[in-house]
């Protein structure tokens, strides 16, 4: 759930519950709230109108403090974790990447390899 990658700050389009409810400062309610209103106007999840724009209609909607806009943001994901794992004739092996996504390029920045129980 962490990762050394990116700006710091946690998605609010993205993050999980468990990841939201780890700021001491946001109650179970606002993190309910802003589960919601990332679901758009249809109120249903991977449709078009998902997410918010802008960090202040999360804060709003959510009842999130002001004071910790800091730590949040609405962009899109720059990173991502892909994992693979090959399994032949009961020999496991695994790889993950890291890759930075640009508009047009997904370009690895760390990727490991590893035996697999």
């Amino acid at each position: 759930m962490l990762t050394t990658f990116g700006d710091g700050k946690v998605n609010v389009n993205t993050a999980t519950r468990d990841i939201l409810m780890t700021f001491p400062e946001i109650n179970e309610d606002s993190v309910d709230e802003l589960l919601e209103g990332r679901l758009g106007g249809d109120g249903e999840a991977n449709t078009e109108d998902d997410g918010f724009t802008n960090l202040q209609q999360a804060l709003g909607v959510s009842g999130v403090p002001s004071g910790l806009a800091s730590m949040f943001s609405v962009d899109e994901r720059r990173y991502i974790r892909v994992v693979s794992i090959g399994d032949v004739d009961g020999v496991r092996r695994g790889i993950w990447a890291i890759y930075f996504v640009s508009n047009k390029d997904a370009v690895p920045v760390f990727w490991r390899e590893e035996d697999l129980p």
